[in-house]
């Protein structure tokens, strides 16, 4: 059937399928068959029932056509009208997401100052207390207030390097710390530090100090295994353990500095058990060493975190430090029974950085410099042993 245009075009147009230019066109229509035609616009979108199919309006005789073999060929390269809901303005549904999310949180953000705002990919109504936003229309959407919503503003939003946010704030266990997750780093809050950004972390060792020599003769030979525990938030491996092997330093004498550098972890900054062991060399072979190092803070973390459930995580931070700090007796006892023979052991000493710690320590920028020589941020304690006395030492940054 073809149809006319009516003389009075009328307002409610309709889908027309020409086969000769394989085409549909919605354009004002005379409808001739008065059960086949909506009677107004609302009713053509509303479909009642089976009046639109397929994304687009349909009457028996288009019906009819459909099913010939002529139009059968043409099905897939045609270009429908889109479903409704594709239809549905984002902003508006992007409103009702952001006020649904005002409304589980009791009105806590306060009254809206603005309406909602198109940002970057997403969307944002800002309130007396913060602002909601929303990437995608239908949520999930976050609120950012306080001073992590200042800092986060400051560093430029969604459009800083942070990206949108992943979570609402939260309260870090076993610490009086705020954490609020973003695409692509956190911010962090602890009332004396105020807010403070970071994604990972770098630790680095230094180099050592001496303070004193070795009781023999001449100067001293000697050189350190450092072994780092981190957690990695996985339930079959809570705590990874890396352990490095420094240069052998030679000709040390007293008030002498010998600088290095060797990143020891780079990561995300949930806490760190630090073990740092110096040596003397004699006749013994360093890699030995260096593997009763690996293998004693290994065996140790397996035993300190058996039946833990995974350690990674902000939220975790007060939990990961005692387990960090539960390794530095088992491990002192290890080393100093396996290492009895060829090379002496001057020190050891293990330092446990809890999520504040590195948190805060990354942020400040002043570092202390030793001699000169040796920019640092952490020190070891004294390693006395064979009349010796030496410190390591190392520098934290953010990444």
């Amino acid at each position: 059937m073809y149809y006319h245009l009516s003389s009075t075009l009328s307002p409610c147009p309709m889908y027309h399928f020409n086969p000769l230019l394989r085409t549909i066109s919605i354009i004002p229509y005379y409808y001739p068959y008065t059960p086949s035609y909506p009677r107004s616009f609302e009713e053509m979108w509303l479909c009642n029932n089976n009046n639109l199919q397929r994304g687009f309006y349909s009457t028996p005789q288009i019906i009819a056509y459909e099913n010939t073999e002529a139009f059968q060929p043409h099905w897939e390269s045609l270009r429908w009208f889109p479903p409704m809901h594709d239809m549905e303005d984002p902003k508006v549904t992007a409103k009702t997401t952001i006020e649904n999310k005002w409304k589980s949180l009791n009105g806590a953000p306060g009254a809206a100052i603005s309406y909602v705002e198109e940002i970057e990919t997403g969307y944002r109504i800002r309130y007396q207390n913060g602002a909601i936003y929303t990437k995608k229309t239908k949520g999930p959407a976050y609120w950012v207030y306080g001073a992590i919503n200042e800092k986060y503003l400051a560093l430029g939003g969604v459009e800083s390097w942070l990206g949108w946010p992943v979570t609402d704030e939260l309260s870090i266990k076993y610490d009086e710390g705020k954490v609020m997750r973003f695409e692509h780093g956190e911010i962090y809050w602890w009332p004396e530090t105020g807010a403070i950004e970071i994604d990972q972390v770098v630790l680095t060792y230094k180099g050592i100090h001496c303070f004193g020599t070795t009781s023999g003769p001449g100067s001293d030979e000697v050189y350190a295994t450092i072994s780092v525990a981190a957690p990695t938030g996985r339930d079959n491996e809570p705590v990874n353990v890396s352990t490095s092997l420094t240069k052998l330093y030679t000709g040390v004498d007293k008030g002498e500095s010998f600088s290095d550098h060797i990143e020891l972890y780079r990561g995300k900054p949930y806490g760190l058990n630090v073990t740092f062991v110096l040596i003397e060399h004699d006749e013994g072979d360093p890699n030995k060493y260096y593997k009763i190092v690996h293998s004693t803070v290994s065996t140790a973390a397996a035993a300190a975190t058996s039946g833990v459930a995974a350690l990674g995580g902000p939220l975790v931070g007060g939990a990961a430090a005692s387990i960090l700090k539960a390794l530095v007796t088992p491990v002192a006892k290890g080393i100093n029974s396996l290492l009895g023979t060829g090379d002496d052991l001057i020190g050891q000493s293990t330092i446990v950085l809890t999520l504040k710690d590195l948190v805060q320590l990354s942020a400040r920028h002043n570092e202390f410099v030793l001699k000169n020589q040796i920019p640092y941020k952490i020190e070891t304690p004294p390693l006395t042993g064979q009349g010796s006395s030496f410190k390591g030492y190392f520098s934290l940054s953010r990444a």
